[in-house]
């Protein structure tokens, strides 16, 4: 069993961030990033705890509600981030901040 893509890109995303700081000494995310990117880091390694403490026959059944869910598509936190945009009287420069918002919206409504 694997985990979805959205979750290994986050995972991509934060080691090419971790290099670029070690070989550039720049950090080129904001916070609402770096915490979507420990939060999916987070999940990451719960899903894989489960797993390691499973024996090896149940880890064939372990329980697909168990694995990280798959990521809401672009275009469902698009629509959820322009609406919190709306919501908060259209401000310019938040436009990350509603993105990583609408993430977590999504996230917790199961979708």
């Amino acid at each position: 069993m694997k985990p979805d893509r959205a979750l290994l890109g986050q995972l991509n995303r934060a080691r090419g961030l971790r290099n670029d700081f070690m070989h550039e000494g720049i950090f080129k995310v904001d916070r609402a990033e770096m915490e979507a990117l420990v939060r999916a880091t987070e999940d990451y390694l719960a899903y894989i705890d489960k797993l390691e403490m499973a024996s090896e026959s149940e880890q064939l059944t372990v329980n697909i509600k168990d694995a990280p869910k798959e990521a809401p598509s672009r275009e469902e936190i698009a629509i959820c981030a322009y609406n919190i945009w709306e919501k908060e009287g259209r401000p310019e420069g938040r436009d990350r901040m509603h993105w990583f918002q609408a993430e977590d919206q999504l996230k917790a409504s199961g979708r």
